[in-house]
């Protein structure tokens, strides 16, 4: 049970390496053919190095998309306070 745990610990390390990469579904990166042996030290510990680079490997080779972030339409933003003109005033929205 002890080994699970362990084991449990370091995939979840190891996804959230990837996360931390920018990889959208993280679970992914084990498609490549990584496995938590080809990522662990002598000591049994995973080398962040060695996982970081399989990583890399994986986006490249899988085309496993990165997260961007989408910016919002410029009239759309909460602070812009410009009419881009063709909107109507607030006021003008409801006048009969």
């Amino acid at each position: 049970a002890a080994n699970a745990r362990v084991e449990t610990l370091q995939t979840t390390e190891v996804e959230r390496l990837a996360a931390e990469a920018g990889i959208v579904k993280p679970a992914a990166i084990w498609l490549s053919g990584m496995s938590l042996e080809s990522v662990r030290d002598e000591n049994g510990n995973i080398n962040i190095e060695t996982a970081k680079e399989h990583i890399q490997a994986a986006q490249e080779n899988l085309g496993l998309s990165v997260k961007k972030a989408i910016p919002p339409f410029p009239d759309q933003h909460p602070n812009n306070n410009q009419s881009s003109g063709d909107h109507n005033d607030w006021e003008e929205s409801f006048r009969l």
